[in-house]
């Protein structure tokens, strides 16, 4: 497996597309689908109803409702309504720590992918689905990849500037970029590790204490260490499901967890259903 497919799956992103953006059309369903990736998402509901699960949290959006997911965080989703539809930005985990607009504060870009999901706001507003409707109509037209990406990035900085002002997220500390590149060989060590790592190992290998270690990476990810070095090999566990044949014990064995007892509960707690019902679904 490449590194790249197996950090990031199916997402291809690079320094001139950084952000991928798609319209999803979702049917009527009778339970609500979960799922776990890397990548941020946002999504804005441009018609029909839309219930999202996020962590603990269950709320309904109609026209104009946003969701957020940070990295690597469980969500659900589930169509109230046929036809349903939901524009979507998938968004590369280097974008915010790469972003710089002069005159402002970098931070809020951030903060409500950062922001637990019990206390984030709920927003709906008609405003943010007619800013995705110009976004649709425009790359539409017959232009370059890079104009388009271009006006995918602005529009989602419109949208996340739009929703800083509509709702109150946690304001955490103003992390420079300095700071999270400071943080990147511990993010590579997950990545290239199939093993749970300790945090003070990684903390070492950033070359700073364990505790400015552990308070920058939930600043910079929404995350404890160890808890994003879980849900990475749970996400790992849950392509391998619908990509390989490998048993429970395998990808037990595979991906570092102690038996098929720990990875079956920890999956259940993440996924909300049984490794064998994802594979399956």
């Amino acid at each position: 497996m490449k590194k790249a497919e197996a950090v990031l799956y199916h997402y291809k992103f690079s320094n001139k597309f950084p952000v991928i953006f798609d319209l999803h059309t979702h049917n009527l369903i009778p339970k609500a689908i979960f799922d776990m990736h890397l990548p941020p998402e946002l999504g804005v509901v441009l018609s029909g109803k839309m219930a999202r699960y996020s962590g603990d949290s269950y709320f309904e959006l109609t026209r104009g409702g946003v969701w957020i997911s940070g990295m690597l965080e469980p969500h659900g989703r589930q169509a109230l309504e046929p036809g349903s539809q939901v524009a979507v930005f998938i968004i590369s985990p280097d974008f915010f720590g790469n972003t710089a607009l002069p005159g402002v504060d970098n931070h809020i870009w951030q903060l409500p992918f950062n922001t637990a999901p019990a206390n984030r706001p709920l927003i709906i507003n008609e405003e943010l689905a007619l800013i995705a409707e110009n976004l649709l109509d425009f790359i539409e037209n017959d232009i370059p990849e890079t104009y388009k990406s271009a006006q995918i990035n602005l529009t989602l900085y419109e949208i996340l500037l739009k929703i800083n002002m509509l709702g109150e997220f946690d304001s955490g500390k103003n992390r420079t970029n300095r700071d999270f590149r400071r943080l990147q060989p511990a993010l590579q060590l997950i990545f290239n590790s199939r093993h749970a790592i300790n945090t003070d190992e990684a903390a070492r290998l950033c070359k700073i204490s364990t505790s400015l270690f552990s308070r920058l990476f939930i600043e910079a990810t929404g995350l404890s260490f160890r808890n994003f070095s879980l849900r990475h090999r749970l996400s790992q566990v849950a392509h391998d499901l619908k990509s390989t044949s490998l048993s429970l014990d395998e990808l037990a064995d595979k991906w570092g967890f102690s038996n098929k007892s720990h990875l079956l509960h920890r999956f259940k707690e993440h996924y909300q259903l049984t490794p064998a019902s994802y594979r399956k679904g």
